[in-house]
């Protein structure tokens, strides 16, 4: 197993906790929503040993500090980040995986930075701003964040991964089941041990900056088509082949025609990359070969 070494990287406002693992070309991993490095430590620790992979928790979340008070995030200063990891850590072009919000993350770096990304693939882009019927992903964050002040984080998440497990479309006016995950379904803290109620924590806290300082800038965001398509023949939309209709996959798929390229199917669904990561980093490196 390849070993682990941290840095921390300075960035305006933050200090951002990264971790590096393998040798080889720069593979930067992109998680999305409330996720932080561990999410996609184990797809970076079965492709170190071809590339040099750096996870990392964006800011405000985990183990990364804000300098001051948390405020309102949006993908632009997401991917400015990414932009300094790289320049931090990598002299040369970097290879670039994000996921769900960070397969955003990784379209708006390479609209920015074209020049520091050898290739980019994104995995389910959640550009619901693309969607015909777009605005009922607007009154779906109105929903989770009025549950998030009602009910909590947990509650919150929970429908919130309803939601992205739906297949939404034009007349319909709610996404996903009705009913939210209830909070006496969450797992009994008193049960576990002291590591895992730590781990709890940080999920708790990194869930309620998800909802109250980043879902609302994702869900309005809009990549650029027009600096994208510029670099497209570098850019990947990946889908899960899992994913059926679900809310995602139809944005990925859209993405991907407004950039006249095809999609590539990866294994698993949404979250392939941490249910089936064996299977997903033979495919990455499939595509990053290729490229």
């Amino acid at each position: 197993m390849s070993a682990t070494s941290t840095q921390t990287v300075a960035v305006p406002g933050a200090r951002l906790h990264c971790e590096v693992r393998g040798c080889g070309p720069m593979l930067l991993l992109i998680a999305g929503a409330a996720a932080d490095a561990r999410a996609m430590a184990g797809l970076a620790t079965r492709l170190a040993a071809k590339y040099l992979t750096v996870t990392y928790d964006m800011r405000g979340l985990s183990r990364s500090v804000l300098d001051g008070p948390a405020a309102d995030v949006g993908i632009e200063v997401l991917a400015d980040d990414a932009h300094r990891i790289l320049t931090a850590l990598s002299s040369e072009p970097a290879y670039v995986l994000g996921s769900s919000g960070g397969g955003l993350v990784g379209l708006e770096l390479a609209a920015r930075h074209p020049e520091q990304v050898r290739a980019l693939i994104a995995h389910e882009p959640a550009a619901m701003t693309l969607l015909p019927y777009s605005q009922q992903w607007q009154d779906f964050v109105d929903e989770l964040e009025d549950l998030h002040r009602r009910h909590g984080a947990g509650v919150a998440m929970g429908r919130f991964l309803d939601g992205i497990e739906a297949v939404p479309g034009p007349g319909t006016s709610r996404i996903g089941r009705l009913s939210p995950r209830l909070a006496d379904q969450l797992p009994d803290v008193s049960r576990m041990s002291p590591r895992t109620r730590a781990l709890m924590r940080r999920s708790q806290a990194n869930m309620d900056h998800f909802f109250t300082h980043q879902i609302r800038r994702a869900a309005g965001y809009l990549p650029d088509i027009e600096a994208l398509a510029r670099i497209s023949s570098r850019i990947v939309i990946g889908v899960g082949v899992a994913s059926g209709g679900q809310a995602p996959q139809v944005a990925a798929r859209e993405v991907a025609r407004r950039l006249g390229v095809d999609v590539v199917e990866f294994p698993g669904d949404h979250q392939g990359y941490a249910t089936a990561s064996a299977e997903f980093a033979r495919a990455v490196d499939r595509v990053l070969s290729s490229e």
